[in-house]
């Protein structure tokens, strides 16, 4: 509620957001079901999958915004699924969560934010 809130004088002109979700198969908890690694997010969010849980969670948040919405899944390695879909969707502003990591989770887990800024070819924010 509180990220809406602050984006919603930065997004106030924008006619569409995508909430883009990417499903890796190298972090697939184990006993999703191999449908899952292929599905639409329209799939994912009509099975009430865990994905698709959260998909609908970001949608009913970004709903408050009042801008025309659509919820897409990318299947494959995060950060080039990220990029590809910056380049093939002609998004004018990137906007990335990013997760703080603590201790030795840090050094295992891939800085995505630090990978984004780095290649990324339009504008990002990172919140």
């Amino acid at each position: 509620a509180r990220l809406t809130k602050q984006l919603a004088p930065l997004l106030c002109q924008v006619d569409e957001l995508t909430a883009l979700h990417v499903m890796s198969q190298i972090a697939a908890a184990p006993g999703v079901p191999g449908w899952e690694l292929r599905a639409s997010a329209d799939e994912l969010m009509e099975k009430h999958t865990i994905e698709g849980s959260l998909l609908e969670a970001d949608m009913a948040r970004l709903a408050r915004l009042n801008v025309r919405l659509q919820a897409k899944v990318r299947h494959g390695l995060v950060i080039r699924e990220i990029l590809d879909e910056m380049q093939t969707g002609d998004y004018d502003l990137v906007v990335i969560g990013a997760h703080r990591s603590k201790g030795w989770e840090r050094f295992l887990l891939d800085d995505l934010a630090r990978e984004l800024i780095h290649h990324a070819d339009r504008p990002l924010l990172v919140v």
